[in-house]
């Protein structure tokens, strides 16, 4: 019995020195030596990612250095304050820098404050830099701001952060904030646009047109609501579809419309695009509108956003509300009324620009660039053209559409074009932001119109407002309702120009006294490929021709003292389109004709004729000559011999030919006629023939005896039965005494 009181003695004792110990820790709590080496910090980070499907799901990383006492840790302990109104805690996430065994705690405390605690049955040394240990995982909550939102350490107890690091019992505190780094969060910043594209609609009643809507955002869509007005008066709304049926629940995506308002309800997973991509197409029809008539003036339809009914949800793990103040809506229009271009075009590949003394049509190609579709009521497109220097204009179909053409009641220099469509093809004339190609136009030109000089060069092919009798210029669409034309602007029309082939040979001034050798040149200029020509130079005023001596591929013939046939023989290397510079084909060598006045000065101007230049086509070229190039020749005092000795009062007289030769012809290549001459050195029987590539005959010249000397003879292009040849390469030849020869030549028709 007394055992047992003096049990409960002791025990009482003993309760009432812990009840004491413990009310004194609970007013003086121990006071352990601070660590000054330990650094606690957070790292500021944006947690907003566009583009993830977790695009505002963050993390933020804690990091602990240790940079003086190494110690081994088996417990992290740390408090934190932020705002939860923007920022919503998840969870705490140890890194790999924790040990596996681990075990991680996150007490909230109210509705700002939490403390995370790491343990681990193991333990880490502490580091002497910086290393995380663990990732706060956080929403971010929808703002329209882009501010920091601060994460701070939160100390309770006096200054002390309780339980920084420990292992088992030993524990070490921070009592400075110094050693402590707050860190922050970056709130998102949304931004969205969406932009109604503006269109060309110009065109007839019930003209469909589709309107792109384009989107572009940071963040990833869930849902948009969007409200849209049009102008009633000049469209009304069809339908709606979206652009990427993948992109939504195509049973939640909604174009409902009442009488000038569209509801567009989209519910899906757009992804975030920087660049604008296409949302939805809006489709319109255009309606008839009679003051369309008046002028062909341009209208606008307005399509615009009802800025307060729209909005855009971001993705539901996003916990972000509807989105408006950052919502950027681009209006769009529908424009009814545009200028329509026709352009005669002579320079398109299936066209042909140039013409020439032996090609004389040129075709152009009749383009029409519009943005409707013009149609198959009466007359369509009308364009009147002024055609001086041509005639015989045609047009030639080129596709579907018929072109109905009709020349001027008014005289042969204007051309009345009328194109329509043809419904046999059921096609309209395609609107086009290019020039499309409507029909071949085909002129045929009149050279005796024409007075070439080489600084005009083209023929310029032009409009004119109207024929009499004849609509002015203008283009229809498909229902006849919208008249377009010259005379409101809105229909521009584009000339072109025409090429003539021209070329010009000349002579260099020359002056010199003496018998011969007074020296000068003897040039061409050409503005198209110069594949071979032929050409007589002469002299006159008592100034012969001395010799002369041609370039390489170029053959010099003398006809007379006073005149030189220069023509380009079978080496002649083409001469390029030269512009305004002159090509040398031959030094020419004057004298003064024997038997003058000693001490006296004549002068001439070298003249050309018989000149033809041959395109590379066999195309026949203007032929321009010029009277540039004087020559002066003085006789010297003594005078000049006719034979190489003393003065003589005769002049020259042709000496009989040493040979038998056969020239080639002149022209060559020609149209008409050609002139063939040949050199017999003693009266001879002579037949001259023609014949064709397959060396068939086909006539005689020459058939007969024939005294010593130059003769020349003409072939005008016909066969022996007297009609024409056709175009084509012919030979002739020669046969007298036992000389033989044959040449080539070219017939053009």
């Amino acid at each position: 019995m007394l055992l047992a009181r003096y049990r409960i003695m002791i025990l009482s004792v003993l309760i009432s020195i812990f009840i004491i110990n413990a009310a004194a820790f609970c007013d003086n709590p121990p006071q352990y030596t601070p660590s000054m080496s330990l650094l606690f910090k957070f790292e500021k980070d944006t947690v907003f990612v566009s583009g993830t499907a977790g695009d505002t799901i963050g993390y933020i990383n804690f990091l602990l250095q240790d940079y003086a006492q190494i110690e081994n840790v088996d417990e992290i302990q740390f408090q934190f304050a932020v705002d939860t109104s923007i920022v919503h805690i998840i969870e705490v996430i140890p890194t790999d820098n924790w040990p596996e065994n681990n075990n991680v705690s996150l007490i909230k405390y109210n509705d700002t404050t939490f403390r995370v605690i790491l343990s681990t049955s193991s333990s880490i040394t502490t580091p002497e830099s910086y290393v995380c240990y663990a990732q706060l995982k956080c929403y971010l909550k929808c703002t329209t701001e882009n501010t920091d939102i601060p994460i701070r350490f939160y100390g309770l107890m006096d200054n002390y952060y309780e339980y920084p690091i420990a292992n088992g019992t030993e524990r070490k505190y921070v009592n400075s904030t110094s050693h402590f780094t707050h860190g922050a969060i970056r709130s998102a910043d949304y931004i969205a646009t969406t932009q109604i594209d503006s269109v060309v609609a110009i065109g007839g009643v019930k003209k469909q047109v589709t309107v792109p809507v384009y989107y572009s955002a940071n963040f990833n869509t869930y849902n948009m609501h969007q409200f849209i007005i049009f102008d009633t008066a000049l469209i009304q709304f069809d339908t709606g579809y979206v652009a990427d049926t993948s992109l939504w629940l195509m049973q939640d995506v909604e174009f409902s419309h009442n009488k000038d308002t569209i509801k567009v309800n989209l519910i899906g997973a757009a992804p975030d695009s920087p660049d604008p991509l296409e949302l939805y197409y809006l489709k319109f029809t255009t309606k008839a509108v009679t003051y369309w008539n008046d002028q062909g003036i341009s209208y606008t339809a307005d399509v615009a956003f009802l800025d307060d009914s729209c909005y855009v949800h971001p993705a539901r793990d996003s916990l972000c509300s509807q989105l408006k103040a950052p919502y950027g809506l681009v209006d769009g229009e529908i424009k009814l009324g545009v200028d329509t271009d026709i352009l005669t075009d002579f320079h398109d590949a299936s066209s042909d620009n140039i013409v020439s003394l032996s090609d004389k049509t040129a075709q152009a190609i009749i383009k029409l660039k519009s943005q409707f579709p013009a149609g198959m009521t009466t007359d369509n497109i009308v364009v009147n053209y002024l055609t001086t220097r041509f005639k015989n204009a045609y047009v030639t179909d080129m596709s579907s559409p018929s072109a109905h053409f009709e020349r001027s009641i008014n005289g042969d220099d204007t051309v009345h074009v009328h194109l329509v469509h043809n419904a046999q093809y059921d096609n309209y004339y395609s609107e086009s932001e290019s020039y499309a190609s409507l029909c071949k136009l085909t002129l045929e030109f009149q050279p005796d119109s024409y007075s070439p000089s080489y600084s005009q060069q083209d023929i310029l092919f032009g409009y004119i407002d109207s024929i009499p009798g004849k609509p002015k210029h203008r283009v229809i669409d498909t229902t006849g309702n919208i008249v377009i034309n010259s005379a409101n602007g809105l229909l521009a029309l584009h000339m072109d120009s025409i090429m003539v082939y021209v070329g010009e040979a000349s002579a260099t001034n020359s002056s010199g006294t003496g018998c011969g050798g007074i020296a000068g040149e003897v040039r061409i200029r050409n503005n198209f490929d110069l594949s071979g020509f032929t050409l007589d130079v002469s002299t006159a005023n008592n100034i012969y021709i001395d010799y002369v001596t041609p370039i390489s591929g170029v053959s010099a013939t003398k006809l007379s003292a006073q005149t030189y046939r220069l023509a380009s023989d079978s080496s002649f290397a083409a001469i390029a389109a030269n512009g305004s510079n002159y090509t040398k084909i031959a030094d020419i060598y004057y004298k003064p004709a024997c038997g003058l006045e000693p001490g006296h000065q004549y002068q001439t101007y070298p003249s050309f004729s018989n000149g033809v230049l041959v395109y590379s086509t066999s195309d026949t070229a203007f032929f321009a000559s010029t009277t540039a190039g004087l020559v002066t020749v003085t006789v010297p005092q003594e005078g000049c011999s006719c034979g190489g000795g003393s003065k003589m009062a005769a002049q020259d007289s042709p000496a009989l030919p040493l040979d038998y030769s056969l020239y080639p012809c002149r022209p060559n290549p020609f149209n008409m006629q050609t002139t063939i001459a040949f050199d017999l050195p003693k009266p001879s029987l002579v037949i001259l023939e023609i014949r064709n590539i397959l060396g068939e005959k086909v006539t005689t010249i020459v058939n007969g005896f024939l005294e010593a000397g130059r003769h020349e003879v003409i072939w005008d292009g016909k066969n022996q039965l007297g009609k024409d040849a056709a175009t084509g390469v012919y030979f002739y030849s020669i046969r007298a005494a036992n000389f033989s020869s044959t040449k080539k030549m070219l017939l053009l028709k």
